[in-house]
């Protein structure tokens, strides 16, 4: 498997693959707390952080076709479904999630291309 995703909640059907391969640090949650015993565990809903950089004009509208946003400056999130690398970045595991992506704010552009693409994929539950 690699880098995939498709709009809408338990969708591996209409998966597409990532144009390009985004920076991750895979799988993290929002606060980590450490219990008496010393360990330490997870809490709250887990999110993924997808960048993607020098992104062609083309590449960036079929990303957001694919993750089924409208383009419209106020659509900033969406539901979707998306095949995220565990922490050997080789094996992936399919989640569904709500994107949100804010043009304008999550992007650059110079001009020509976009040299930043930032994807927040957050509340991941398997599916």
């Amino acid at each position: 498997m690699s880098y995939q995703w498709a709009a809408g909640h338990d969708n591996e059907a209409g998966y597409q693959d990532i144009p390009g391969r985004p920076t991750t640090r895979g799988i993290q949650y929002p606060v980590y707390v450490t219990a008496l015993d010393g360990t330490v565990h997870p809490k709250g809903a887990p999110f993924v952080i997808y960048d993607f950089n020098n992104v062609e004009t083309a590449d960036y509208i079929s990303m957001l076709t694919a993750l089924g946003f409208s383009g419209d400056p106020d659509d900033v999130s969406a539901p979707v479904t998306l095949a995220v690398p565990e922490y050997d970045y080789t094996t992936f595991n399919d989640w569904n999630a709500t994107c949100v992506h804010r043009p304008g704010v999550d992007t650059e552009w110079d001009g020509t291309k976009y040299p930043r693409v930032h994807f927040v994929f957050k509340q991941l539950e398997a599916t």
